[in-house]
């Protein structure tokens, strides 16, 4: 595997004991994370690629290259030195559930890193669950970590006191085409783009304080801290170098990563058309979620659901009852104040941002009134931290 469990171990420790909280929001390194399912993200990306094609690399997954050089720039600023950060951020993913990694050769000079990541939480998702993907998915090809380490080597060389050049990536190997692993060189070469993306999203966004400086925030309700750690407890490294809780592979990332590159950039380029695209795949995976607990019920499933993401990071999330409506609370939403921020940075006009969580608690629902013969019920969002309200609010009720 290239990295030993116990030195997964030893960094997953580090991870946890690094973690900061605001409420319910989880902060490491000055930008504000979320854990996710990795169930989750996939299906949301397998249903992007089916729409969007290869331009899904331009419009969502180019946007890792800022963020990894935004993380990357942040450690060095602490202190350690550019070489060194990149093995420490290399470190990093491992225990954010990505995939064990190592840097095989590194040139900054020159520049060409190579870059190895051992059982990658993207690439063995697409191996296990679409069948001939080259026919399906002939476009397909790691590039969330390959123009996410472009960010990190140019973070290394501007860490250097150097004007890094433009950078592409080469992927050599791919774990979900066969190989034994994922393999990556960062070399010269064509920012196929990037500068002009760099250039539309408000660098405010990678600063957690700045986000909070647009957006305010509101009150906490409940024990943030209290939930959150005891998430985390259970937090653990399996044997294949994974990172979950039971069968639930768990992934970390900057929240701008969903709430910016799989929501904001997506519905502005291509509009209300997105909508149906992340109904079908959150309602996915409500369905998935009510399927593994289906002898808890739809009450059961729900509050696990609420409880899990709430300390996860994505803001303290309640329902409850309204007569013959559902009423569905976020408080200090990851969609909201992000999303906010980023429209308001932009001088866009506001809009509601968590209408995704709640297609998620729809699957969940849907899932058991198909089986009671009840009708479904639909989400629509009323209130959003985005357009400037106290919380995010949702109602569902029956078509």
């Amino acid at each position: 595997m290239g990295v030993s469990v116990e030195e997964l171990k030893r960094s997953l420790d580090d991870l946890k004991c690094n973690l900061r909280f605001d409420g319910w929001r989880i902060l490491y390194g000055g930008m504000r994370y979320a854990f996710i399912s990795r169930e989750l993200l996939m299906r949301i990306t397998r249903e992007l690629m089916r729409v969007l094609g290869p331009s899904l690399k331009s419009v969502v997954l180019q946007f890792t290259a800022l963020s990894c050089f935004a993380e990357v720039s942040c450690i060095i600023s602490g202190g350690t030195s550019p070489e060194e950060a990149a093995e420490k951020y290399a470190d990093f993913i491992g225990a954010a559930g990505w995939g064990p990694t190592r840097i095989v050769s590194a040139d900054f000079e020159k520049p060409e890193v190579t870059v190895r990541m051992y059982n990658s939480g993207v690439a063995s998702w697409f191996r296990d669950n679409v069948e001939s993907l080259e026919k399906v998915f002939p476009f397909y090809e790691c590039a969330w970590w390959g123009y996410g380490w472009t960010g990190v080597v140019k973070a290394v060389i501007e860490g250097m006191g150097a004007e890094a050049p433009p950078l592409t990536y080469r992927e050599t190997e791919c774990l979900a085409r066969g190989g034994e692993y994922c393999e990556w060189v960062i070399t010269r070469g064509d920012d196929a783009g990037l500068s002009q993306l760099k250039s539309t999203i408000p660098r405010e966004l990678f600063s957690y304080e700045s986000v909070r400086a647009v957006i305010g925030g509101n009150t906490t309700p409940g024990n943030p801290d209290e939930s959150i750690r005891g998430f985390l407890n259970l937090l653990e490294v399996k044997e294949d170098g994974s990172v979950g809780i039971g069968r639930e592979r768990l992934l970390l990332a900057p929240g701008i990563l969903f709430s910016i590159a799989y929501s904001m950039l997506p519905i502005e380029k291509f509009g209300d058309m997105i909508y149906a695209v992340y109904r079908r795949a959150h309602n996915e995976y409500g369905r998935y979620l009510s399927l593994q607990g289906e002898k808890y019920g739809a009450e059961g499933v729900l509050k696990f659901f609420l409880a899990s993401a709430s300390s996860m990071g994505w803001g303290k999330m309640d329902a409850w009852l309204d007569g013959s409506r559902i009423k569905f609370l976020i408080h200090q939403s990851l969609y909201g104040e992000e999303g906010g921020a980023y429209r308001k940075l932009r001088g866009l006009r506001p809009q509601p941002a968590c209408i995704s969580i709640g297609y998620i608690v729809e699957g969940i629902l849907n899932y058991f009134a198909e089986q009671e013969g009840k009708p479904p019920l639909a989400a629509r969002e009323e209130k959003c931290t985005a357009k400037g309200d106290e919380h995010c609010e949702l109602t569902l009720q029956a078509l």
